[in-house]
């Protein structure tokens, strides 16, 4: 890092490096329309005819006072000519404000004499994106006014400064690890702050997160979604998905599951992650691949699915957050735009949900198309109210909140395990779906009838072995898309019929669709 000689105001010939780096004073402010970059300041008549100079001057008097030998400024101590030493210097600005033996806050719009409790409410200094850092990361923190008369130290106004930032103090005062708090918290510290730059939104939050990145100007909220992918490679706190989804986030009724700005965690300040989770997840070509268990089935007045991402309040007064998500295909899930965030989960049935990886699509360009796609070739089924599907088979195919198969372009069997009972009748039935040339071919017995061939095909179909023997099955010649069930001296007949047609709580075209009729 390049460091100024407070004696001589003047940058020193070679820069420093690890471990040889001496103390040093830095400063913090918001800049102006005139300061002194990298190369002006070599210049020093020219330097001091610009405005920024006074702030340099000022630090360097200051740190001089101090006992300090250098000083950082960012104006003028960064080579931004450089891609590889700009790059290099936002990836260690955390660091390098952590490590100053003192930081001086220069606010030039607070007015000498005044209070800071009539001030710092005012000041530029706590509405932009860079500062935030420079609050958490030293550990003394100096401020000035406009004219660098001394206001205080930030232990000294911690209370105010809490109340101005919605930061907890203890985290302002380094009593609290960053890292203690979750990421939905911290994103919420930057959600009323603005940049001049898109990128820089991101780019001023690694140091937070403790992330390093290449720096890409150009790519505007692509920056913020690489910030969150890179975080997600080095945690396991879900609370990253717990925003506030806005207008402009919403397409077609999807939205990503990752942010496109920190401003949607605006409402996050209290949200808690899960201390021991246990879920994992990735980026893929698909998305966001979770490693663990599917999203809650929804309860029957709902037709969204629910994943828990974060706790807030205090026992007893406890509630789980949970974001809704709609399922569009094959273990594939989007989030919906329309259902707000904080919903209270109150009934999941832990026992029925089954364990298997996951893939979200992250970016809108791709929601509607995969929803598109994975429903064109869907199956549908409609079965008598006194009917109960137990189960569905491959499960990762079958949404329970439309009832319907999605199509996996790899598997051509759907199987239903259906129980009921109808008139005193018991029932077991196997709904059995055979794709050939796209068409579906259906058939249905009571799995007591068959029960060797029942529980070879969910078995088969369960554990994902190779289907290629069922539709050679001599059991398929005995079956058709009618049985009758008999108990007694009473029976009923249980009819399949395929048909094609618009589902209206569907989609608007025309899927397959299995309709099971008693009597």
């Amino acid at each position: 890092m390049w460091l100024i000689n407070t004696s001589t105001i003047r940058l020193e010939p070679k820069p420093f490096y690890e471990p040889d780096v001496p103390p040093y004073a830095i400063l913090s402010h918001t800049w102006g329309d005139d300061e002194v970059d990298f190369q002006a300041f070599k210049d020093q008549e020219t330097a001091k005819l610009k405005a920024g100079w006074s702030k340099i001057k000022n630090t360097c008097e200051k740190a001089l006072c101090d006992g300090l030998q250098y000083a950082w400024v960012d104006t003028c101590c960064i080579d931004k000519s450089s891609s590889a030493e700009l790059s290099e210097a936002i990836n260690s600005m955390f660091f390098w404000y952590r490590q100053a033996a003192k930081c001086y806050v220069f606010l030039f719009d607070f007015e000498h004499g005044a209070t800071p409790e009539e001030q710092f409410p005012r000041c530029r200094w706590f509405t932009r994106g860079w500062t935030l850092q420079e609050l958490l990361a030293p550990r003394i923190v100096l401020f000035y006014d406009c004219v660098w008369g001394n206001i205080g130290d930030k232990i000294q106004f911690c209370h105010i400064i809490s109340q101005i930032t919605k930061i907890p103090k203890e985290a302002i005062l380094d009593n609290v690890p960053l890292a203690d708090y979750s990421i939905a918290q911290k994103m919420s510290w930057a959600a009323s702050r603005v940049t001049s730059r898109i990128e820089d939104t991101a780019y001023c939050l690694l140091g937070i997160f403790d992330i390093f990145m290449p720096l890409l100007y150009g790519e505007r909220h692509r920056a913020v979604f690489r910030l969150q992918e890179e975080i997600l490679k080095n945690t396991l706190d879900m609370t990253l998905l717990a925003w506030e989804p806005t207008p402009e986030d919403i397409l077609d009724g999807f939205c990503s599951f990752l942010s496109r700005s920190p401003a949607s965690f605006r409402s996050g300040k209290n949200i808690r992650r899960f201390r021991r989770e246990t879920r994992s997840c990735s980026m893929s070509a698909r998305g966001l691949q979770f490693n663990d268990k599917p999203p809650a089935r929804p309860p029957p007045e709902r037709s969204e699915y629910y994943i828990m991402v974060g706790k807030t309040g205090k026992r007893p007064n406890q509630y789980l957050l949970s974001v809704a998500v709609t399922m569009v295909g094959p273990n594939l899930y989007v989030r919906n735009g329309h259902v707000p965030l904080l919903f209270e989960l109150h009934e999941t049935d832990e026992k029925s949900i089954k364990f298997q990886p996951l893939s979200f699509p992250i970016h809108l360009a791709t929601t509607a198309r995969q929803a598109s796609v994975s429903i064109k070739d869907s199956l549908h089924f409609q079965a008598d109210p006194k009917l109960k599907i137990f189960d569905a088979l491959p499960q990762n195919l079958w949404d329970d909140a439309k009832n319907l198969f999605y199509d996996s372009g790899n598997s051509s069997l759907r199987v239903l395990d259906i129980r009921g009972t109808f008139e005193s009748i018991s029932m077991e039935l196997v709904v059995l779906v055979i794709f050939k040339n796209r068409r579906p071919h259906c058939y249905v017995f009571d799995r007591r009838e068959y029960p060797e061939f029942a529980a070879k095909l969910l078995n088969h179909l369960w554990s994902g072995h190779n289907e290629c023997w069922v539709p050679e099955s001599p059991h398929l010649s005995e079956l058709g898309c009618h049985t009758r069930i008999s108990q007694g001296e009473t029976s009923i007949a249980v009819t399949a019929f395929v048909h094609q047609g618009v589902i209206d709580s569907v989609c608007s075209k025309r899927i397959w669709s299995v309709s099971i009729k008693l009597g």
